[in-house]
């Protein structure tokens, strides 16, 4: 049983495995559900909001969205600048 003071550690995903968790969502205007969870393996899962988005023309549509933190590999950091 972990001790009380050790914290979780959460998995923050790159900006490719962010494509790769993504690639696996289907459209969002085809599911009802609002949250949808994606699993490269057990220990690397993340979650999707699926949102209403005005689009261009003034319509609405659903898109998927994530709302977490996202590790950059420093050689685009430094290709920014």
């Amino acid at each position: 049983m972990p001790e009380e003071n050790e914290k979780k550690v959460k998995f923050i995903p790159t900006l490719v495995q962010l494509e790769e968790f993504a690639s696996k969502l289907p459209p969002a205007d085809s599911v009802e559900e609002s949250v949808r969870t994606v699993s490269l393996s057990p220990d690397r899962q993340i979650d999707f909001e699926r949102v209403r988005v005005h689009v261009h023309g003034g319509g609405l549509a659903y898109k998927w969205s994530y709302k977490g933190r996202v590790f950059i590999n420093s050689k685009f950091a430094t290709a920014a600048l």
